[in-house]
């Protein structure tokens, strides 16, 4: 991504919406453990996974305040 593209996008609101971060996770994690030798057993870690970092991040975050901020601080 060049970094017009990155400026361009990286404001987007439904990175301030936890829950549609979740969907768009869940979708990456099946997207890539569809080709796996035990897919199900995949996606459930990868989600046990993305669903700690995430509450995680909300957490650290303030209302209203982009989630890629939070993690771009590094704040636990």
């Amino acid at each position: 991504m060049t970094a017009e593209a990155t400026r361009r996008n990286s404001c987007r609101p439904w990175i301030k919406d936890v829950d549609h971060v979740r969907r768009r996770t869940g979708r990456a994690i099946w997207d890539a453990a569809e080709g796996l030798p035990d897919p199900l057993a995949a996606i459930e870690a990868a989600r046990r996974l993305a669903e700690e970092l995430l509450d995680r991040l909300a957490r650290g975050v303030a209302a209203g305040e982009h989630l890629a901020t939070g993690l771009a601080r590094g704040d636990d």
